[in-house]
């Protein structure tokens, strides 16, 4: 514990809080019935809600491609032009154009502007401060950033930070970015957003589950491990937290057959797959498998 959650100093923790004012806020209009942003889930299911002043039946012949431009303008904060959307979607330039008009006319007005949450190229700030035409989605709740901003503030406030990385793992539904369209996604190649908030929830689950552990708590420690085992089936670490859960209930037979499980993982190709050095240091400090041959 004192390595995955090391203390942090009280004016870091209290700087980090300051320069995220607006965290709770954003949390309760995720989770709100209704809310005048739009809101993109990407871990999980891909999928957009659209706010109260959004057109829900504009993008409905689009769907999985306004749904795929939402998800790449979310990973681009500074604005996109014609050309890299077009790239990013494979579609042409003129086909843009037309796509934008739709993601526009869908997401709808952004009240704290006055302007489109999807503004025309031209108007954004981004676009005048470059004097380039842009694309850019204003105000946009995503559960992807709400995650990385809970784990800065989880791990900022130290031992008191576990209810933020709980909370976390809430906003996890699934493998990130699935349900693309069959022919998209290309765009992630270029910087593995999915792969990096694939190791962020198996890191947060670990913490949580660890710390669960030390507490006693192996109801959240086995929620955890089993949230980051459905969603990153082939990482090592979260069958070894269920495996830790189960030694620590007193079913040590149930963590051996886990490493084991874990120890003969083979790739596409037969090999043995090589586990990290940590994976390996858990395997010989716990000694499961040698306490199962010893039984």
């Amino acid at each position: 514990l004192a390595d995955l959650s090391p203390k942090v100093p009280v004016v870091v923790s209290e700087s980090i809080e300051a320069a995220d004012p607006t965290l709770d806020a954003d949390l309760a209009d995720w989770w709100a019935t209704t809310c005048v942003r739009p809101r993109l889930q990407v871990l999980g299911p891909i999928k957009v809600r659209v706010g109260t002043t959004g057109a829900p039946l504009k993008a409905a012949s689009r769907m999985p491609s306004c749904t795929e431009a939402v998800a790449f303008l979310s990973t681009r904060p500074r604005g996109a032009t014609t050309p890299e959307v077009a790239d990013a979607l494979g579609i042409s330039e003129g086909r843009v154009r037309q796509d934008m008009s739709i993601v526009r006319a869908w997401l709808g007005d952004n009240p704290a502007t006055g302007r489109k949450f999807l503004p025309g190229a031209t108007e954004s700030p981004q676009a005048v401060e470059r004097g380039v035409g842009l694309y850019l989605i204003e105000d946009l709740l995503c559960d992807a950033d709400l995650f990385k901003r809970l784990r800065l503030r989880g791990e900022a406030r130290g031992s008191d930070g576990v209810d933020d990385l709980r909370t976390a793992l809430r906003l996890v539904n699934g493998a990130p970015y699935d349900g693309l369209r069959a022919r998209g996604g290309s765009w992630l190649a270029e910087n593995r957003h999915d792969q990096y908030l694939l190791c962020s929830i198996v890191d947060v689950a670990h913490l949580v589950s660890t710390i669960a552990l030390a507490a006693g708590n192996l109801q959240q420690a086995r929620a955890a491990a089993e949230l980051a085992v459905l969603t990153a089936p082939a990482e090592a670490t979260p069958q070894l937290d269920l495996a830790a859960v189960a030694a620590k209930s007193g079913d040590h037979s149930r963590a051996a057959d886990i490493a084991r499980n874990v120890v003969r993982w083979r790739d596409a190709s037969g090999e043995p797959v090589d586990l990290s050095e940590r994976n390996d240091a858990i395997l010989r400090t716990h000694r499961w498998l040698e306490r199962a041959v010893q039984a």
